[in-house]
């Protein structure tokens, strides 16, 4: 498909970082990986913080039309919002043909690391949600489970899936965080 026009005469890549947001990184906890740093996009809202939220980059990659919108949504509404890209970092462009490009775990961890960055300067554990659509919604709901990274202690207090990948399912789920799935059919 062709790219996505965000004004008339300018073309987007479909990968483009989100925009609007502040550059910072963190440390990743992969195993092996002591120096590897997370690229994120950090957005403040205007108004009084009512909580943060960690995006997780889709199958694609972040994007300024996915990630970057959903950032500039939640902002507006008074949340601080960290949009992470766990595929730069690592040379990888998307997952989507290949799902073993990088571990589910590997992202999991990125993101459970991204809310230790936010509680780090200052946003409040207790009202801190994960958000994803696709690849990035599994990850979301792969956080808030105590069965698949089981020696995390702590977890989001809201994890929300847009589109998630059916491919996990607990035999025993044990949710750690509220849950909040968005799924389109016929």
């Amino acid at each position: 498909p062709p790219p996505i026009n965000a004004r008339p005469g300018m073309l987007v890549p479909m990968n483009q970082a989100p925009q609007g947001g502040k550059r910072v990184t963190f440390k990743s906890p992969q195993e092996n990986a002591a120096a590897l740093s997370i690229d994120a996009m950090l957005y403040q809202p205007a108004t009084a913080v009512r909580g943060a939220v960690v995006v997780v980059n889709a199958a694609p990659g972040w994007s300024d039309f996915r990630e970057g919108q959903y950032a500039r949504a939640l902002s507006s509404a008074g949340y601080a919002v960290l949009v992470i890209d766990t595929y730069g970092p690592r040379g990888i462009e998307g997952t989507q043909t290949d799902n073993a490009k990088l571990s589910t775990y590997v992202q999991a961890r990125d993101a459970l690391a991204a809310r230790r960055y936010l509680i780090s300067v200052g946003y409040p554990a207790d009202r801190m949600a994960v958000m994803g659509t696709g690849r990035g919604g599994t990850i979301a709901l792969l956080v808030a489970d105590r069965t698949f990274v089981q020696d995390e202690g702590e977890r989001f207090a809201v994890a929300m899936a847009i589109s998630a990948s059916c491919i996990f399912r607990p035999k025993t789920p044990r949710p750690a965080s509220r849950v909040f799935i968005a799924i389109g059919g016929k």
